[in-house]
């Protein structure tokens, strides 16, 4: 039987880091689902902004705060503040949120599988 793919999360003391790809000037605000990337699997985000002044970080954790239910603030970027991959933190109970967050990821494609994988 073939095991579900990795998630793109880590806990830590007092949060739950998400590793996630973005592709600014992408013409919508969405997420595009998980991907295979060369460190381990991301979740895919496209936003409208261009990577200039902290806009497109900006809307990444807009975004992610309204897909996800949770109010901006307990949401930061910890890592890649001027790369296309970066990770957020996740504030609260880490593991509450990380089993939030599996039950939300279970509902997102992994564009990484090929064809025909369960």
């Amino acid at each position: 039987m073939a095991q579900p793919p990795a998630l793109p999360m880590s806990l830590y003391g007092d949060h739950v880091r998400v590793q996630i790809r973005v592709v600014p000037r992408g013409g919508r605000d969405a997420v595009d689902g998980l991907i295979d990337g060369a460190d381990g699997p991301r979740l895919k985000l496209r936003v409208r902004e261009a990577a200039e002044n902290g806009k497109a970080n900006a809307t990444v954790i807009r975004l992610l705060a309204e897909v996800w239910g949770l109010p901006a603030a307990r949401l930061r970027l910890v890592s890649g503040l001027s790369a296309r991959n970066k990770s957020v933190a996740v504030t609260g109970e880490p593991e509450a949120v990380a089993h939030a967050l599996r039950l939300w990821f279970e509902g997102q494609s992994f564009k990484g599988l090929p064809k025909g994988s369960p």
